[in-house]
């Protein structure tokens, strides 16, 4: 309620859209060892790459 209160619509939409971009480089699973923000940032993006491909290959498995 208070970030309703506290923010406009635009801004709400421009946070949502950042969450969705943030969300879609985003690794779908956890990976030990990438703890650190330049680590995530570095392996961020390849790893989700890979998590989703073995996603959908699983999905298509019927896994």
């Amino acid at each position: 309620m208070h970030l309703r209160a506290e923010t406009s619509d635009a801004e709400r939409q421009a946070m949502a859209a950042g969450v969705k971009a943030a969300e879609a480089m985003a690794p779908t699973h956890p990976h030990a060892g990438v703890e650190s923000a330049t680590k995530n940032l570095l392996l961020g993006p390849p790893a989700a790459i890979m998590d989703r491909a073995r996603d959908v290959i699983r999905k298509a498995m019927g896994k």
